[in-house]
């Protein structure tokens, strides 16, 4: 690709590709929400409400299955976006994505997924829940060392997060799927689940 193109590329992308017909929906947003940094954040309540994976999975359907993201790119959805959750099960795996994420999968009692995720602190300065994602990444990076590959693991965990559907769905597209998201995670148990 030439410079020109890369200039005309990049300009297309920073300028706003609705004007010019180009589904948003394939462009990353949502940072705000993703890292704790928008401004609905410190509205959230840190009182966890405990839940099972299944259950978590069943709210987000129930009270999410409406939501264009298009509407809410730097704010979040209540009431799922606006709630800490704590859910407990089998941790079965850990990496760290290409963007520096920590992600980890918790299983619930069926089978059921949740996602978990931590940003990388440098990207959520800002965020009343930096002290909070610090530790437990440290806890999560000092017990388990991840790197990019998959580690699987069978561990039993408690983990409280907030609510978080994603950055990617658009009024009227398909169910969001058979896996729940918390991002970003604030706290951390190992041993028996609750």
């Amino acid at each position: 690709m030439k410079f020109g193109q890369k200039l005309i590329l990049g300009l297309v992308l920073i300028c706003g590709c609705e004007s010019l017909g180009i589904a948003q929906s394939n462009l990353p947003h949502r940072r705000q929400v993703e890292h704790g940094t928008d401004v609905d954040a410190v509205k959230i309540q840190l009182k966890p409400t405990v839940v099972s994976v299944e259950e978590l999975l069943a709210l987000r359907d129930k009270t999410c299955s409406k939501m264009d993201f298009a509407k809410f790119r730097d704010r979040r959805f209540k009431p799922f976006e606006m709630t800490v959750y704590r859910i407990s099960g089998t941790l079965i795996s850990i990496r760290v994505d290409k963007e520096g994420d920590l992600n980890f999968v918790v299983k619930g009692r069926t089978g059921a997924r949740a996602i978990i995720e931590i940003p990388e602190a440098d990207e959520c300065k800002g965020s009343p829940f930096l002290a909070k994602m610090i530790e437990v990444r440290q806890i999560l990076e000092t017990r388990f060392h991840p790197k990019r590959d998959v580690l699987a693991l069978s561990e039993p965990i408690t983990v409280e997060g907030i609510g978080y559907l994603g950055s990617r769905r658009k009024a009227g597209d398909k169910p969001f799927g058979e896996t729940v998201r918390l991002m970003p995670a604030i706290r951390v148990e190992f041993g028996v689940a609750h």
